[in-house]
């Protein structure tokens, strides 16, 4: 088994893999300096005729429909296109919003795609490959607007897909912390486009697939907690359920950290940064309380040695997003007073500007500097570094940042 998890011979790295209708293994690889979708035909490798960004589904009969998708940040995002390439022959059907998931139908004359709009709303379209066109089966979909594969039964009249709702919910939604918006899988009826819970539990249920007349799925758990134990040993105790990376206050009498869960569909939206506070003993001595608070992902705060001011990292949007990444969506170290209201972003300032995956701050001893790392395009390929900034401890105002190496 171990083995044929390798590259294939002649394929430096494997980055996807697919199968055709026939049951052979297609890879995305990295050849001879440059990426592609490869298939071996005997003992040669050859190169599939779709582009490399292509994300394909295989016909029984050889056709491959396929949306061209751009990388989004691990992830990646189609454009608005369904290709279908049978043989020498290209179609291209333009559908409304971006391309989030394509199955043949069982007779292979139509598809189904499934596609996103801005405000992350969802629709399903049947598309009938022959003639061009293309009907709506079931709109008001509250899928993953990046990524949600469909699958169809052998009878061609249901469909399976990922949904956190039997509708589309409001975009602000999607960034409250508590909100029960998990995946789970939905059938829906092809004919009349209504949509039924199949499975349904608190874990996130994506990527349905059909075999026969068995449905698949996979489910993702997450569990997380912050918690504190003696520097000199002893037991563990918990102070926040559903929270991560920790930072302590000064005084020792606080813990800060991200909280809000790991949903699929929301990707890192509903994050927001708290505070719980500490009795002498290091037990929690009340509920956990907002701190950091506002549209996108938030991190949890980091005091400055004196204790007037707290730094964190944030995508911060002006807008509910509907995405991790978009317009109006910022990547950057930000600080405010302590005692300003979790809500009152009149106080925050932005200390950095343009930044790719900055944080998290690392405060100076003197509380005057602010230590971060963060990416930068170097002729086309990103490298990491670590930037400095000095504010002044009157307004919080930037000083100066250290320019990247």
């Amino acid at each position: 088994v171990a083995a044929n998890l390798l590259p294939p011979p002649g394929i430096d790295s494997v980055r996807n893999a697919a199968f055709t209708a026939e049951g052979e293994l297609v890879v995305y690889g990295y050849r001879r300096g440059e990426w592609g979708w490869y298939v071996r035909s005997g003992a040669e490798l050859r190169r599939v005729a779709i582009p490399a960004d292509a994300d394909p589904r295989w016909s029984r009969d050889g056709s491959i429909a396929y949306a061209r998708r751009r990388p989004y940040f691990g992830r990646a995002l189609a454009d608005s296109i369904l290709h279908v390439q049978r043989g020498d022959r290209a179609r291209a059907f333009a559908l409304s919003g971006r391309v989030t998931g394509i199955a043949w139908l069982p007779d292979e004359l139509g598809l189904l795609a499934i596609a996103a709009d801005d405000r992350g709303v969802s629709t399903l379209h049947r598309v009938d490959v022959a003639t061009g066109r293309i009907d709506v089966v079931a709109g008001g979909l509250d899928a993953d607007p990046a990524w949600s594969p469909i699958a169809v039964d052998v009878s061609g009249r249901r469909a399976y897909v990922a949904l956190a709702g039997s509708t589309s919910a409001p975009a602000q939604e999607r960034h409250v912390p508590g909100a029960d918006r998990d995946l789970d899988i939905y059938e829906i009826d092809l004919a009349s486009g209504a949509r039924r819970v199949v499975v349904g539990t608190p874990a996130e249920e994506f990527a349905p697939a059909v075999a026969g007349d068995q449905l698949y799925w996979m489910r993702t758990e997450t569990e997380m907690s912050v918690a504190v134990l003696p520097s000199t040993g002893g037991p563990l105790r918990e102070i926040v359920a559903g929270a991560m990376l920790p930072s302590w206050r000064p005084d020792g009498r606080a813990l800060g950290f991200t909280f809000g869960d790991f949903r699929a569909g929301d990707w890192v939206l509903n994050w927001e940064g708290g505070v719980a506070e500490l009795d002498a003993s290091g037990a929690s001595s009340g509920p956990l309380q907002p701190l950091i608070t506002g549209w996108h992902e938030d991190f949890g705060p980091v005091w400055s040695p004196r204790g007037r001011w707290i730094a964190w990292h944030s995508h911060r949007s002006t807008t509910p997003a509907v995405l991790y990444s978009g317009p109006g969506i910022t990547d950057d170290i930000w600080i405010r007073p302590l005692g300003a209201m979790a809500n009152d972003t009149a106080v925050e300032v932005r200390l950095t500007t343009g930044e790719h995956e900055a944080g998290p701050p690392e405060w100076s001893p003197d509380g005057t500097r602010i230590l971060f790392t963060a990416v930068r395009d170097h002729g086309g390929r990103r490298r990491s570094y670590a930037g400095i900034v000095t504010i002044l401890t009157i307004t919080g105002r930037p000083n100066r940042k250290a320019p990247p190496p």
